[in-house]
């Protein structure tokens, strides 16, 4: 009898000291492993109370990562019943249906339970050699809404890694647990709602995409057409520079929050989006505020504008950062949303969506069309103002200045002030302002540098009286003895010969010392006086900015 009561005894005690395992919790999920006579037994439980209205799935995994892990994937059904699904990922995306797993799962109907408070599922499957095992967990807040094992599975919610002990004692206390890595995405709220930084993110997206990049593209379209003013250049620089670019950093930098891989259309054009723009805000500075100089011009297109290939890109890559913004917009829209666990979304967002684009699109294509015309105008008279202004600036050449009648300051020097009784020489080319002209009279490039003839006083010459300038000028070219003027209308220089040919440098100086201009001068009169000193050069940095 004794020795009965002693073997129930240790039969008692061995099965006591048989069951194994732990309970250990993440951030969302709770796993119990326990094991017990070679049968493997799990139990699922969210951390918070979820309703059975926003329930989804659960799942848990062997292994320290998705693909190639065999998985579990449980989740009630609107009939109180419960479905099990075992899987194996090969991608990040969602893992396909495996026939014959090498452990197959038995769910436990007795021992799981779901209701308005929370969901908890227990499932038993052979045990293995392992003893500390890493589980991979997943959870999400949308059903499959089938009970079918191979229905299709929105992405999880949250995730993340936990490890268990299979040959610990067990003792029923529950063990906190630390992920690998983030355990779960913020995108939405323990009760299935969006969170603040989902609404965050789709905020700034929406803002960016529908309303600041297509603006800053629309407005200076027409407004360019409508005034001369160059506030469009400003409101781009603010709405493009600043706004487009901020607004997107920050929705990119809230959806790095959400986790995942780049496994759907909308994360792949968000990451376009983000690099196109930041390459057009480097593009728009090089467009808009560097002018290659002469040596540069002579290897790049250019048209007569003043438009180079920067200028072009610029424009192109508008666009087509315009039109990938958009194509963001809609995918998170149909796609990103329903994948988030939100259902799909009402038709009167996509309604919305289409109506925006086509109101953008017509004020875009109406402003090429009627103001874009009008705009050329504009700048081509601003360019001729420009040459106008630049031509006149100054007159390296004195026979230039006498022949076209212009007041002549060079190198802060008053050479003349001509009246309107000179003779005209026969014209020369200049320049406009910014090149030395040369000559073709006497092959020289400045006024200062000319070979002079031999001075000559206004008793030699039998003038009775001379104006400061006047003197001065024909002090320099007078000589007596001097043939008459060449003829306007002949193509001659002063030394009589060709204005396509230069005359040679070892004859200049005895050409110019015989040459004697006769000047006949009418009744002394008051000098004109000089126009007023020119404006200081300045760049004109409207015709820069109208290039884009």
């Amino acid at each position: 009898m004794r020795r009965a009561l002693l073997a129930l005894a240790a039969i008692g005690i061995s099965t006591v000291h048989a069951l194994t395992g732990q309970w250990a919790c993440a951030d969302e999920l709770c796993l119990t492993a326990t094991r017990d006579n070679g049968i493997d037994t799990y139990t699922l439980q969210p951390v918070a109370d979820i309703p059975h209205s926003h329930f989804g799935w659960m799942a848990v995994g062997w292994g320290a990562q998705m693909i190639g892990s065999p998985m579990v994937i449980v989740w009630p059904n609107e009939d109180g019943t419960f479905t099990l699904s075992q899987r194996q990922a090969i991608h990040h995306q969602e893992p396909p249906l495996v026939a014959s797993p090498p452990r197959t799962a038995t769910l436990e109907s007795d021992l799981s339970w779901s209701n308005d408070t929370s969901t908890s599922i227990t499932f038993t499957m052979p045990s293995n050699s392992d003893n500390t095992t890493s589980f991979i967990w997943a959870l999400s807040n949308t059903n499959p809404a089938n009970s079918d094992p191979g229905a299709n599975l929105i992405e999880h919610t949250w995730r993340g890694v936990i490890f268990a002990s299979m040959e610990a004692d067990w003792t029923g206390n529950r063990i906190q647990m630390s992920s690998k890595f983030d355990t779960h995405s913020p995108a939405n709220t323990k009760s299935g709602k969006a969170s603040f930084a989902l609404i965050a993110h789709i905020t700034c997206g929406v803002l960016a995409t529908m309303m600041v990049l297509p603006g800053g593209v629309v407005v200076p379209r027409i407004t360019r057409g409508l005034t001369t003013s160059n506030w469009w250049f400003r409101f781009h620089q603010i709405s493009q520079g600043i706004c487009a670019i901020a607004l997107i950093a920050a929705g990119f930098g809230i959806a790095l929050r959400f986790g995942g891989e780049l496994d759907s259309t909308h994360r792949k054009t968000g990451v376009a989006l983000f690099a196109l723009t930041i390459v057009q805000i480097l593009l728009g500075l090089f467009a808009h505020y560097y002018t290659p100089g002469w040596r540069v011009r002579r290897f790049v297109f250019e048209t007569k504008r003043g438009r180079g290939p920067s200028n072009f890109l610029h424009v192109i890559m508008g666009v087509i950062i315009v039109a990938v913004g958009w194509s963001t917009c809609w995918t998170g829209l149909t796609d990103e949303w329903h994948r988030r666990g939100h259902g799909i979304p009402k038709n009167g967002f996509r309604i919305g969506w289409g109506m925006i684009i086509m109101l953008w699109i017509a004020a875009y294509f109406l402003g090429i069309i009627f103001l874009l015309p009008r705009q050329l105008r504009i700048e081509s008279k601003q360019r001729d103002e420009m040459r106008k202004y630049e031509n006149n600036e100054v007159y390296r050449n004195s026979a230039v200045a006498l022949a076209n009648e212009y007041y002549m300051e060079e190198r802060g020097v008053k050479v003349f002030s001509p009246t309107s009784d000179m003779h005209q020489l026969s014209p020369e080319v200049h320049g406009n302002g910014n090149d030395l002209p040369r000559s073709p009279t006497h092959s020289q490039y400045t006024f200062q540098s000319y070979p002079r003839s031999p001075e000559t006083s206004p008793s030699q010459l039998n003038i009775s009286s001379f104006g400061n300038s006047s003197s001065t000028y024909f002090g320099h070219f007078a000589a007596p003895g001097a043939p008459a003027p060449p003829n306007p209308s002949r193509p001659e220089g002063l030394d009589g010969g060709s204005v396509e040919h230069d005359p040679p440098a070892t004859n200049l100086s005895a050409n110019l010392s015989a040459v004697t201009i006769p000047i006949t001068l009418a009744p002394s009169k008051a000098v004109s006086p000089p126009p007023p000193p020119r404006p200081p050069r300045q760049h004109n940095w409207n015709l820069m900015k109208n290039k884009i």
